[in-house]
């Protein structure tokens, strides 16, 4: 996994980026999801995926192009949806931060391999 900096309304996260499909499956149950940071995983464009939650209470944020489409909050069991990008950050981030549709993620680049 690789960990890239970005910043979404102007609050400066870390993300953890799976490389691999083991990775991927793994998911945030390797790299626990805390203030300041998540998970940000890369799907095929138009795609419908599935999440299973595993673990956490979490907010889910769809993104195309790096845009928000959809904002939820998954509490438990399997959830799907459209986009070429997941973010997933703590349960209440997306509230406590204003986060709407239409916002933008500026990702920052590499910053270390895990």
């Amino acid at each position: 996994m690789r960990q890239i900096g970005a910043t979404l309304k102007g609050r400066h996260l870390k993300l953890w980026v799976p490389e691999t499909q083991a990775e991927m499956e793994a998911g945030h149950d390797a790299k626990p999801v805390r203030n300041g940071s998540g998970m940000l995983f890369h799907v095929e464009r138009g795609r419908v995926i599935t999440i299973i939650k595993k673990r956490d209470v979490l907010d889910i944020i769809w993104l195309t192009d790096g845009v928000i489409g959809a904002i939820c909050t998954l509490y438990g069991g399997i959830m799907a949806s459209e986009g070429d990008t997941v973010l997933e950050l703590p349960r209440g981030w997306a509230a406590k931060n204003n986060l709407g549709v239409g916002d933008r993620l500026e990702v920052h680049g590499t910053d270390k391999a895990a």
